[in-house]
């Protein structure tokens, strides 16, 4: 059996931040690439057929609304042409905390019902001792392969918790 295809989309953020020490609080959001970012999760490769593409890779603070519309087109152009017509099954997207609920609800609003988009980030950075990032992103992937995911809208994981 086939495994859900999914498309990772990376913006940033603390998820790919990356800091001078494993303990210390200091870091640079959106440091560490997408392809680094899913090498990091175990058993990820078990959970789906994953792509990464980067949108940008700002800090979230600095999100825009031409982010905004760089991720619809990103969904919409793959769930649209026909070389791409069911080449996705869902989406996930990276991103910082700071202002992942107003993307998230940008994205309520445009994205055509039909497909899982799973947003998600984390607290600590990457190179952090207990960074939730890899949990989170797992967690992410998993919420949208999964075909009943599609029938909630735009959802957020995060902390063990889909919202």
């Amino acid at each position: 059996m086939a495994l859900p295809k999914i498309e990772i989309l990376t913006t940033g953020g603390t998820i790919a931040g990356k800091g001078e020490s494993e303990t210390g609080s200091s870091y640079h959001a959106g440091e560490v690439p997408g392809d680094e970012l899913v090498r990091s999760v175990p058993g990820l490769s078990k959970v789906a057929d994953i792509t990464v593409r980067e949108i940008t890779s700002i800090p979230s603070q600095d999100m825009t609304e031409g982010v905004w519309l760089a991720l619809l087109s990103a969904i919409k152009l793959a769930k649209t042409l026909a070389s791409d017509c069911g080449k996705y099954d869902g989406f996930v997207i990276t991103h910082g905390t700071d202002t992942m609920e107003e993307t998230a609800f940008f994205l309520s609003l445009t994205v055509p019902a039909g497909k899982s988009v799973v947003i998600t980030g984390a607290m600590l950075p990457s190179t952090a001792l207990s960074s939730d990032g890899p949990k989170n992103l797992y967690n992410a992937v998993s919420a949208a392969a999964s075909p009943k995911s599609s029938r909630y809208g735009v959802i957020a994981a995060m902390n063990g918790e889909l919202f």
